[in-house]
């Protein structure tokens, strides 16, 4: 077990010299991730499927919450804790998502695409009936690895560190922080 010790000089400097610079390191993860994320998407042209898009949204509010974070830091107890939360959805989504792609769990119907041609269209109905559906890439489907490992085991992985590292944060935070940023009983 790591001991906080050993840690203990990153998270001095990290906050109790600041709380802000926790905040400021936060709101640097949304951008890299999300960079990465469109970097697949338009650079190298993988099609995201709607759970992908998903998994950007704890990104979203991470950044808004960062933000908050560092202009107001009254709210930080408050929004470390949402922000926690906030990492555990995170990796509930793509948990789930990387359940779908080993068929753990059956497809929701945001990832299929229901197309029911009657058979009394002619040639160029079907042919715009079929330009006007939406492009819907199965969740099943992983086209984008890298070590073997999906877009959605990568988020797992990544949400899990991020969680337990505010997890160790707040805990050292409440442990270590002065009474009068941090009482024991909102800790």
């Amino acid at each position: 077990m790591i001991e906080l010790k050993m840690i203990d000089p990153i998270l001095k400097g990290l906050i109790l010299n600041s709380y802000r610079r926790f905040f400021i390191v936060l709101a640097i993860v949304p951008i890299v991730s999300l960079s990465f994320a469109y970097y697949v998407e338009y650079i190298l042209g993988v099609v995201p499927c709607t759970l992908c898009t998903y998994q950007r949204w704890p990104y979203y509010v991470l950044f808004f919450l960062s933000i908050l974070g560092i202009s107001f830091s009254r709210l930080s107890n408050i929004l470390h804790k949402i922000i926690i939360l906030n990492f555990a959805i995170s990796a509930l989504i793509s948990g789930y998502h990387y359940g779908i792609e080993k068929e753990i769990f059956s497809e929701p119907k945001t990832c299929k695409v229901n197309t029911i041609m009657s058979k009394n269209l002619s040639v160029k109905e079907r042919i715009k009936l079929l330009e006007t559906i939406p492009v819907v890439k199965s969740c099943k489907a992983a086209p984008f690895k890298i070590m073997d490992m999906s877009m959605a085991v990568m988020n797992f992985l990544w949400s899990m560190l991020l969680l337990l590292f505010c997890c160790v944060v707040n805990l050292y935070y409440c442990k270590y922080a002065k009474a009068n940023i941090c009482s024991r009983s909102s800790c």
